[in-house]
């Protein structure tokens, strides 16, 4: 069943990716600059968010002459991504600890109350135990879409 499930679920993503109509590099730059023009607004504070994707995109079109090198742009935003989501999994992987932290004061405190009958106990736990699994399944498909990402941008 997680099979099927799983293939209509990317036989839709691909539909969907493949119906939307790309910008074309001077596009991407053009609003890319728009954005990047706010950050001056930021002051003395603008260098604690750079490098970042737009600044090094501003970068490569200030520092290149348009000569169809979109390769190269693919390449260094591509890594760009790489590193943004990089950058954030470590926050997310801690999620999973928290939650796994929670669950043990969470058992404790229900395995140390007298007013909880044995049965409601167990299941109160396993549900716990049961919704942590349900995070941990999200955790491997967000890897798993990671990994794709990486995949595709490098």
């Amino acid at each position: 069943m997680k099979i099927i499930s799983m293939s209509l679920l990317l036989l839709a993503s691909n539909t969907i990716v493949n119906g939307f109509n790309l910008p074309i590099p001077q596009q991407i730059v053009k609003v890319n600059d728009k954005i990047y023009d706010k950050y001056e607004y930021l002051g003395k504070h603008k260098i604690w968010f750079e490098p970042n994707l737009f600044s090094t995109i501003h970068t490569i079109n200030a520092n290149q002459k348009h000569n169809g090198d979109v390769l190269d742009f693919s390449h260094k935003t591509g890594n760009e991504v790489v590193k943004l989501i990089s950058a954030g999994l470590p926050r997310v992987d801690s999620i999973g600890h928290r939650i796994l932290h929670a669950n043990d004061i969470y058992i404790n405190n229900i395995l140390n109350n007298p007013n909880i009958p044995h049965d409601l106990q167990k299941t109160l736990i396993l549900t716990s135990i049961k919704l942590a699994q349900y995070g941990d399944d999200m955790g491997s498909k967000l890897l798993t879409l990671y990994y794709d990402l990486v995949d595709y941008c490098l």
